[in-house]
């Protein structure tokens, strides 16, 4: 197979430890391994792509493939914060530049608490050092919601900017900013933690243990919708990607199903994007989540943090980034492949005949790593999985994307086509990303024998 007719290389990853680390600086340089919440984006100014991660720590490329780490977000963590929450961890950092001014959010708590700080340090290149401005946000151990993972979302209307934040307890909520980067009209009591927590757009019920955080919305031109991603269940086993979509910044959101993304009682609801999977034999990929989101050149990326399987002890995680497509219904599909620099191209029938790998992300409680199963697409347009026979064809959709339909009883698969290296295999190959029956996200990748 030779589809990939123009330079390309495979993205460094760096090589899992075989022993516990204590410190990043154990590892070498241009390792991801380690990367936890990142939080992509990408400044004109330097043509630089920037990963801003917990642990104060953050990662450049020029090209979202190779990867360098580099010091310390913020160089010393501020005194206040350190004496109210009793650590001087930071968590979950975004990035915005207003003014040629770089602002980052950044968290700081301990795990399983609700005495949390977002803060503001500002900087004048997105290399930092990033000096600290004040508190943002303050939470208790009273408080029924979280002050961390805050994420910025631009009104496209107003160009107002609102604070995104939110993990566990009630949830995800959002409000305004100021033009100096702090709440507006901002509400706390006398020991300044807040007690207006804005607008709920997000919350699990209480059998989840309300396991959902790392808000990050976006906004689409072409759809006109604001995208909510969110990640639910635990960080350390059953992570997974959930969207749902608004035509206001401050919602009500809802799902590919129309259900709003607030607590219920169904486990369902909140369109999963992605969860744990294994394609055939290879490593099976656990607990993506805590995702960010960045379009650059008209090509749309997700960028997240993962795990190998090992539902009891988590493990270290590490970073992926994914290309994110959009189906002609306005919502996103993943590839769930690691970015080496593809570009969407069609592909003739010959290639797309043989043996697939085939994942149909349904959402379970909990939402464990789901496994492929074998189709073969047959050079008559039929296919076979197992003893089941169906029919695919070739088509395209009305934004021109080549589809491959899918056909079997009452099920239809409509998946976009994209050549890839395969980050286990090393050879060309080909995924299909897509919906079934318009509403469940559903792979394909091709098996590429010796």
């Amino acid at each position: 197979m030779d589809l990939l007719n123009y330079p390309i290389d495979f993205a460094d990853q760096g090589e899992w430890p075989t022993k516990r680390i204590n410190s990043l600086d154990e590892l070498p340089s241009n390792s991801l391994i380690g990367a936890h919440d990142p939080a992509i984006f990408y400044d004109e100014d330097c043509k630089t792509f920037f990963a801003y991660c917990t642990h104060n720590v953050f990662y450049t490329s020029k090209d979202m493939k190779h990867w360098e780490r580099q010091g310390k977000i913020v160089p010393h963590m501020p005194k206040e914060t350190i004496d109210y929450i009793g650590g001087e961890d930071l968590w979950a950092p975004d990035i915005t530049k207003v003014n040629g001014e770089y602002r980052m959010y950044c968290s700081t708590s301990t795990f399983g608490v609700s005495r949390s700080i977002i803060f503001l340090a500002t900087s004048d290149t997105p290399f930092g050092p990033f000096e600290y401005k004040g508190i943002v946000l303050k939470t208790d151990l009273n408080s029924n919601v979280n002050a961390i993972d805050a994420n910025v979302a631009v009104d496209q209307k107003s160009k107002k900017q609102y604070l995104v934040y939110g993990s566990f307890w009630n949830g995800i909520h959002i409000l305004p900013l100021n033009s100096e980067g702090f709440v507006e009209n901002i509400e706390t009591d006398s020991n300044g933690v807040l007690t207006n927590y804005g607008i709920n757009i997000a919350s699990r019920p209480e059998f989840t243990d309300h396991a959902i955080e790392g808000p990050y919305i976006i906004y689409n031109k072409e759809t006109d919708y604001y995208y909510l991603f969110v990640s639910y269940g635990s960080l350390s086993s059953d992570y997974n990607i959930r969207i749902a979509r608004s035509k206001n910044i401050t919602g009500p959101y809802l799902d590919i199903d129309s259900n709003e993304i607030t607590a219920n009682s169904d486990y369902h609801t909140g369109h999963l994007l992605l969860g744990g999977y294994q394609f055939g034999n290879d490593t099976p990929v656990m607990g993506p989540g805590h995702n960010s989101v960045i379009s650059i050149n008209n090509e749309w990326f997700v960028v997240c943090h993962v795990r190998r399987k090992d539902y009891l002890h988590g493990g270290i995680s590490t970073m992926h980034v994914y290309p994110l497509l959009w189906d002609e219904s306005g919502w996103p599909i993943i590839v769930p492949n690691i970015y080496s620099g593809e570009k969407q191209q069609k592909v003739s029938l010959k290639d797309i005949i043989g043996m697939y790998d085939r994942i149909v992300m349904e959402s379970r409680f909990p939402q464990q790593i789901t496994s492929s199963f074998p189709i073969n697409l047959k050079e008559d347009k039929t296919f076979t999985i197992s003893l089941n026979k169906g029919t695919f064809d070739l088509i395209e959709d009305s934004k021109h994307n080549q589809i491959l339909e899918l056909r079997i009883g009452n099920i239809c698969e409509r998946y976009q086509i994209r050549p890839i290296l395969d980050q286990y295999s090393k050879k060309q190959s080909i995924i299909m990303t897509g919906l079934q029956n318009g509403t469940t996200s559903c792979f394909m990748k091709k098996i590429t024998l010796e």
